[in-house]
């Protein structure tokens, strides 16, 4: 959140001057991703440095392992998905899916559209593949452990099938909770991809850039108070029991000790 914040502090400091550092004309970005596209730039290696401890600190945590209302874990009888001839637990695909995206986003940056190369085009792929794993692998795991149900129906795409035992029945204010922030950043992201469009078609219209931009922050501070929600609301926190090897919850290791 403190990436997103202080890059942005920085590029409305940059639209105030109305310059850079080389004395081109600095435009409003239409992206995070365009915003720190220049290495040069404050807000490019601000967002680099709180967007890689971030990404970090997920991968450290393995909180979809560990937090019952984070996702199914695993050990207790934890959903799957079939990936090819293989199964990928949902806990995998939350810990491993979202925070590698953005790691491999951050240090893949798409180059400044001033100075583009014909050869740049396979690193945008990679920064653009990476971006979209990111927030689709944040989308479906969170759909997955609310077990969203589509508007009018009883159908659940993402149903979570594990028992009690593995996840927790969300429900009530933390259902709520999570339930808006995952539509806001959902709506978010689909106003970014066609704002991104309009903003093509029409590249001296600054607004398309401008609301662009903005989604995507909003989309990028949805995930991260959804973090927090789960934080607020999760009271079975499990750690390892060296013994047997079988994780088990706060109130059981109090009885051990």
């Amino acid at each position: 959140t403190l990436g997103y914040v202080v890059a942005f502090i920085s590029t409305v400091l940059q639209l105030q001057s109305g310059e850079t550092r080389d004395g081109r004309v600095y435009e409003i970005p239409g992206s995070i991703s365009v915003m720190v596209a220049d290495w040069t730039s404050p807000e490019a290696r601000i967002f680099f440095g709180f967007e890689m401890a971030a990404a970090n600190c997920l991968l450290l945590s393995w909180y979809p392992f560990k937090l019952r209302n984070a996702c199914c874990i695993p050990a207790f009888g934890g959903c799957s998905m079939p990936i090819g001839c293989c199964m990928l637990s949902w806990a995998s695909f939350r810990q491993f899916v979202v925070p590698v995206g953005m790691i491999l986003s951050t240090c893949c940056p798409i180059t400044s559209t001033w100075n583009q190369m014909s050869v740049d085009l396979v690193l945008m792929m990679v920064h653009a593949t990476a971006a979209v794993s990111s927030a689709l692998g944040w989308i479906l795991s969170e759909a997955h452990t609310i077990s969203l149900r589509v508007p009018f129906t009883n159908f659940r795409p993402c149903h979570c099938r594990a028992p009690v035992e593995c996840q927790p029945i969300i429900e009530g204010r933390q259902y709520k909770a999570r339930l808006v922030v995952w539509l806001v950043g959902v709506m978010a992201y689909i106003v970014y991809a066609v704002t991104r469009v309009a903003g093509k078609v029409s590249p001296s219209c600054w607004w398309w850039r401008f609301i662009s931009l903005m989604t995507d922050i909003i989309g990028g501070l949805a995930m991260c108070l959804n973090l927090a929600i789960i934080h607020r609301y999760s009271d079975h926190r499990f750690t390892m029991d060296l013994a047997t090897g079988r994780r088990m919850s706060s109130s059981q290791e109090i009885q051990l000790t």
